[in-house]
């Protein structure tokens, strides 16, 4: 592998318990694998309960150099946030994180190894933890009929995906208030190919929360 290439993790957060938002985070820096940016996009209207709170939260990590906060002048929605914290980023590959899951502690490290060992793909998925039951696919390239099909979805926060793929897509669309990840992806298929790692990697707590 060449020089441990800079992984940025973009966590939107919206409404969110202080225990979710911190356990996020904390389950990113803590990762095996240490050549780590976190951006949290605050995706609360200002003047809120809720960004009030958020702030309080993301005061105790003011002196940590890896986490970046950004705070959005209005509700723009989970697309928007995503797209913000990735125009706030630099790493050579990018993940998103959900502020109601968590990072398995080798979750990048697995995946930075795996698109350093296959330059064929563009972007690569893992399996998760879920209501206690733990969920993996194997297929790779194109996931567009499961995605239709509703037969199988790599949920957001299970990808990594390099820059330049999310460059020419154009991010997500900010149209979509719900499924923008669906949308995406299809997107993503129609000109890139995705990887699969079978390890869940990942745990979906959940929060109650929709954004």
């Amino acid at each position: 592998m060449r020089n441990a290439p800079l992984v940025s993790v973009i966590i939107p957060t919206y409404k969110g318990a202080e225990e979710s938002l911190s356990r996020a985070i904390d389950s990113v820096l803590n990762q095996t694998y240490q050549n780590i940016e976190v951006i949290v996009v605050d995706d609360n209207d200002p003047g809120t309960e809720e960004r009030r709170r958020t702030e309080m939260i993301m005061e105790r990590y003011s002196d940590n150099n890896r986490v970046l906060y950004v705070k959005h002048e209005r509700n723009r929605n989970a697309a928007a946030a995503r797209n913000t914290g990735f125009d706030n980023c630099n790493g050579d590959y990018i993940c998103f994180l959900d502020d109601d899951d968590i990072f398995e502690p080798t979750k990048v490290a697995h995946q930075v190894a795996y698109l350093e060992e296959h330059p064929e793909y563009d972007a690569v998925y893992c399996g998760r933890f879920q209501d206690g039951k733990t969920i993996t696919y194997s297929k790779t390239g194109d996931l567009s009929e499961e995605i239709l099909c509703m037969s199988f979805t790599p949920c957001t926060s299970s990808i990594m995906i390099r820059r330049d793929p999310y460059i020419i897509l154009g991010g997500f669309d900010e149209q979509y208030r719900r499924h923008q990840d669906f949308e995406f992806l299809l997107r993503f298929f129609e000109r890139f190919s995705i990887g699969a790692i079978e390890l869940p990697l990942f745990t979906v707590k959940g929060n109650g929360i929709d954004n």
